[in-house]
């Protein structure tokens, strides 16, 4: 019978060598040592392979996020060129736009002209129009020389008629004058004074 000391060793009851039943018992400890370690490595590397499936699939979540991501940038950047692309669109429809009234107003011009135009009567009328005023302007500027002349010819005979006039009244004095001396000097003067006044009453 082997009686065990608590340090690993012991003896027989007969008081034979228990080192056969050492090893064995060493061996059995080992094995269940191996076996326990075993077990543990199993669990360990289930443990592993539990963390390591949330792992892959936070990695694969994280990659799928990048790739968005950069899908977004590039969705963006191409958003942002579209809208440059739109407002430079627009800036040409406004010009155009303005360019568009410009030139509908120019016809809505043109057309009040062409309708005033058509208003208007035959140019061979206008011709005759403006054929008969310069004739009627002719025949006045004619009648207006005629006029200045004829004016011109009455200023001259007015005046030489009173120049005349002028002339007569100074003769009729002198001769008046003359005839008051004759008068005093003789009788035949008085005579002839008569004559004279008669002369001048019939003037």
């Amino acid at each position: 019978m082997f009686i065990d000391g608590g340090d690993g060793t012991g003896t027989t009851a007969n008081g034979g060598d228990g080192g056969e039943w050492r090893c064995g018992l060493l061996m059995e400890k080992e094995w269940e040592n191996y076996n326990d370690c075993e077990r543990l490595a199993k669990a360990f590397l289930q443990e592993l392979t539990t963390f390591e499936l949330p792992l892959l699939k936070s990695k694969a979540v994280i990659d799928a996020n990048l790739r968005e991501k950069e899908n977004f940038n590039e969705l963006k950047d191409e958003i942002n060129r579209q809208i440059i692309q739109a407002q430079a669109d627009i800036e040409d429809l406004k010009k155009q736009l303005e360019e568009s009234k410009i030139e509908s107003q120019h016809k809505e011009e043109c057309e009040a002209i062409r309708r005033l135009i058509g208003m208007q009567p035959p140019r061979s009328e206008t011709q005759k129009v403006i054929t008969d005023l310069e004739k009627e302007i002719a025949m006045l500027e004619a009648e207006n020389t005629a006029g200045s002349r004829t004016l011109e010819l009455r200023k001259k005979q007015f005046a030489l008629m009173l120049h005349v006039l002028e002339t007569f009244y100074h003769v009729s004095q002198a001769v008046k004058s003359s005839a008051n001396s004759f008068l005093v000097c003789s009788p035949a003067g008085l005579k002839g004074f008569g004559m004279l006044v008669s002369d001048d009453s019939v003037l």
